[in-house]
């Protein structure tokens, strides 16, 4: 399997535990917070996907954004664990799963940068 497959596949991957974790959400979390963080996951795939098919020269704008979309899905979780809507281990299970997806797509960037060579 290719590396950027593998970002995809982390994605989708990433899709489906925050769609779990939403559900067990409380219902006046569910439809405010738990909607953004679903959304948020559909825009990282939508990115990931993009740069998996679109032309080169736009992958790293594509990647960039991704991780912005990351970092917003980092914030709301943290934010919701400083409310004590979810446990310390819920949190650093989720933060795992955020962070190989990180680590995965600045991998993927750093493979499309190549330095200038004289």
């Amino acid at each position: 399997m290719e590396p950027t497959e593998h970002v995809v596949d982390l994605a989708r991957g990433l899709f489906g535990i925050i769609t779990a974790y939403v559900a067990k959400l409380p219902r006046d979390m569910k439809f405010t917070v738990g909607d953004r963080l679903v959304c948020k996951c559909i825009d990282i795939l939508e990115c990931v996907t993009s740069a998996y098919y679109g032309p080169r020269p736009e992958r790293t704008a594509l990647i960039d954004r991704a991780n912005v979309y990351l970092e917003v899905i980092r914030q709301i979780l943290r934010m919701l664990f400083e409310t004590s809507a979810h446990s310390l281990q819920k949190h650093e299970h989720l933060n795992r799963e955020i962070d190989e997806l990180g680590r995965r797509l600045g991998a993927w960037k750093k493979s499309l940068v190549r330095p200038d060579r004289p």
